[in-house]
């Protein structure tokens, strides 16, 4: 069985000949939601990413010894991981080599760590096997869900969420088990364009709650996981 589908939080290799990167991604405070496993040079990298088998690789190589594209083709021998290549290059040949190479997503420094996040979500969520549509009624912690109605009944009594609320439930169901990071679960209720807020998130969650929730100070459908994200767990 493949090792990532054990684990509740994505497992990102970040490679890089920088160590401020390398400190950087190191911190759990930076890159909520994701584990981080860091290795210094491409002559490590091939190993560590046949030994982890990360969910993705962020890589930043730009040496006398190896240019980005030259990582990646070093790295692909060895993993087929989602690779995102982070450069300093930003001329469409940049990009178009780095592609060619074998990654799948190329970002110019210098770059803010909303944008790395968005990023990351957004290959991931590419990568993920496509997922078996949810039935069209869904039984979760005494609620009743109604895809198709798009409707939530509790012992028969409808509960009325917003549309944004709604969003909120539904991306939780669909991945019911597995921790969505704050900034992921944005993307999936506002989009891979959207300015990501972390208050307005924690503003409609808290409003979720108390309609969904027996005890929303307690709350037993959506939990939360601190400093990583939120989910339902599964009952089975």
């Amino acid at each position: 069985m493949n090792a990532s589908m054990n684990r509740q939080r994505p497992l990102i290799l970040v490679v890089s000949d920088s160590s401020d990167l390398l400190q950087f991604s190191g911190s759990s405070d930076e890159l909520p939601g994701y584990q981080i496993e860091t290795v210094a040079g491409i002559e490590n990298a091939a190993t560590a990413a046949r030994r982890l088998a990360p969910d993705l690789i962020l890589l930043d190589i730009d040496s006398p010894a190896h240019n980005g594209p030259d990582a990646c083709r070093v790295i692909r021998k060895q993993s087929a991981a989602p690779l995102i290549l982070l450069s300093p290059l930003g001329s469409e040949d940049d990009a178009i080599d780095a592609f060619s190479a074998g990654a799948d997503d190329y970002i110019i420094k210098p770059f803010g760590v909303r944008l790395l996040a968005a990023h990351i979500a957004a290959v991931l969520r590419r990568a993920r096997p496509e997922s078996q549509p949810p039935p069209n009624l869904v039984e979760v912690g005494g609620l009743t869900i109604d895809f198709d109605q798009r409707s939530v009944t509790r012992g028969g009594n409808v509960i009325a969420l917003t549309p944004t609320e709604f969003r909120i439930l539904e991306a939780l169901v669909r991945n019911r088990g597995r921790v969505l990071a704050n900034s992921e679960l944005a993307e999936e209720i506002w989009g891979a364009t959207a300015q990501f807020d972390d208050h307005l998130l924690r503003v409609n969650i808290s409003r979720l709650r108390k309609k969904v929730e027996r005890i929303p100070a307690a709350p037993e459908v959506i939990v939360t996981r601190p400093r990583v994200g939120y989910l339902i767990a599964r009952s089975d």
